[in-house]
């Protein structure tokens, strides 16, 4: 089976604003916003070849050459708000958007003049992040906090891939902290991720057919720690 693997990388340079405002005693509402960001990926393109094909080899074709392409890294918005309860629960809510809907393609050049160009259509759009939870002391070093939320997708049906089968998604999450002393915390939280049977259905004159679906969960176990010298 043949394959291309791209290693790049790049700098670059974006704004994060953000403003907090206290509404009222128990009340807080903060608004932050993420710039965009083109990152222009330079590096490598390695190519694996299968005998069948290495004849192809000898007119330039699929040789190892240096690669470049643009990500474009979207703009973000989010709104929060957070109200403290006299019984001692911290509500917290955040909604983000994010504007994916820059992102058309993916397109991969070559150095090597005989290497016809990689691209892939993306047409993106943008997508909505929902999210709840709340957070409460229950004891003097302890903290319980939980939540859920809920994200569209960008990626539309018509370039669903089998490298990203992304959909709409839902997920769920609860957290303990433990303050050992001034200097010293814990946390520990687990995620768990729930999403439809994502179906693939491309049509690549090039490449042929790819139809099927992807089923698949997620659960993530963390833990941190923090020491303050």
């Amino acid at each position: 089976m043949g394959r291309i693997q791209f290693t790049g990388g790049d700098w670059a340079a974006g704004v994060d604003l953000s403003v907090a405002w206290d509404a009222a005693h128990d009340t807080r509402v903060g608004v932050a916003y993420r710039s965009r960001v083109d990152h222009r990926l330079v590096g490598q393109a390695d190519f694996t070849v299968p005998s069948e094909a290495r004849p192809l080899m000898a007119g330039g074709l699929f040789a190892n050459t240096g690669a470049q392409t643009v990500l474009p890294m979207p703009t973000e918005l989010s709104v929060s708000a957070s109200r403290a309860l006299p019984s001692g629960w911290l509500l917290l809510a955040d909604a983000t958007w994010t504007g994916w809907s820059r992102f058309r393609e993916l397109r991969v050049t070559f150095d090597n003049p005989s290497q016809p160009e990689v691209r892939q259509p993306a047409l993106w759009n943008d997508n909505i992040r929902f999210a709840a939870g709340a957070r409460k002391a229950v004891a003097a070093r302890w903290t319980l906090s939980g939540g859920a939320g809920y994200e569209t997708t960008p990626v539309p049906d018509s370039t669903r891939n089998a490298r990203l089968p992304e959909e709409n998604h839902a997920w769920f999450s609860a957290g303990a902290a433990y303050q050992r002393s001034g200097s010293q915390h814990f946390d520990v939280y687990y995620s768990h991720l729930v999403t439809p049977d994502a179906t693939i259905r491309l049509d690549d004159p090039s490449a042929g057919r790819l139809a099927g679906s992807v089923h698949w969960r997620l659960n993530v176990l963390g833990a941190s720690a923090v020491f303050r010298f």
